[in-house]
């Protein structure tokens, strides 16, 4: 009586496995604010740009940390916590972030460090480097784990538009020698209208799926209130947002809809510190 058992269990062990991969390969994103906007995020420059455009950091005024949980399509096993540090210095940016998924028969874990550098008033570039582990209960495959890195640029060629290039794992990466962890290549355009509305555009291709594209839409109705709107393809997503801004603190929160999987709810919490970061004058 117990094989049988222990068939299902192992089974669902590998099923989490599979589906918590294949939505690494499609969605690398973190924050309710990236959620919000169907993850087209990368016109956003916070502290979750450490995941979701990490040459961003470069631009930040002031040191943040963060903490976020998505519960994917209402699951347990597969929702994601994360956490993330930034500290902007002059030209300078580096960040720290450490992200979670899993239960008691299979975990995800992400230690990511990623360093910023502003080429010019409106350009920088970035690094982060990865590492990832996956553990399985002890009765089944055990572990294993892979390093990657990110390569990341930011531009603004005139002052309402910015273009954003991400390239995530830029070289082939094997897993145990044996499953390929997919390059993927992410390309964005936002534009600010007025003073109160972002307008953006993103691509994402990886060597296995074809191409996503999302939208998103990030509205300051107030001061202290910012509403938004997204859409993607490739999947079909839909989304919508609230931020909330006090003094210091951010609070973010974001509901999507997969037109397959359901809905992923996502909360954030940012603390921005009171202190500015010294930039030299361009």
């Amino acid at each position: 009586m117990l094989k049988p058992k222990l068939f299902q269990t192992k089974k669902r062990a590998i099923s989490v496995f599979i589906l918590s991969f294949t939505l690494s390969a499609q969605e690398i994103t973190q924050g309710a604010s990236s959620w919000s906007v169907a993850g087209a995020s990368m016109g956003f420059a916070d502290v979750w740009s450490l995941y979701n455009q990490p040459a961003q950091m470069a631009f930040l005024q002031k040191m943040s940390v963060g903490i976020s949980y998505t519960n994917l399509f209402l699951s347990k096993e597969i929702s994601k916590t994360a956490f993330a540090f930034a500290y902007p210095y002059k030209i300078h940016a580096f960040g720290v972030g450490y992200a979670f998924s899993g239960y008691s028969l299979y975990q995800n874990h992400q230690t990511s460090l990623a360093y910023a550098l502003r080429l010019h008033p409106t350009t920088a570039l970035a690094i982060k480097l990865n590492y990832e582990a996956f553990r399985f209960g002890e009765a089944y495959y055990g572990s294993t784990n892979v390093f990657f890195m990110d390569i990341a640029l930011r531009a603004q060629p005139i002052a309402p538009l910015g273009i954003s290039v991400h390239i995530y794992k830029p070289y082939q990466t094997k897993i145990e020698q044996k499953d390929s962890y997919p390059i993927l290549f992410r390309l964005g355009l936002d534009y600010k209208v007025g003073k109160s509305l972002l307008c953006i555009l993103q691509a994402e291709k990886n060597l296995y799926q074809p191409l996503a594209i999302k939208t998103g839409l990030a509205w300051q109705v107030v001061p202290i209130v910012s509403l938004r709107l997204g859409a993607g393809y490739n999947p079909t997503l839909f989304s919508t947002g609230l931020s909330v801004f006090a003094k210091y603190l951010h609070i973010d929160i974001a509901s999507a809809w997969h037109w397959q999987l359901g809905i992923i709810p996502a909360v954030a919490l940012r603390v921005d510190m009171s202190k500015h970061v010294h930039r030299p004058q361009a």
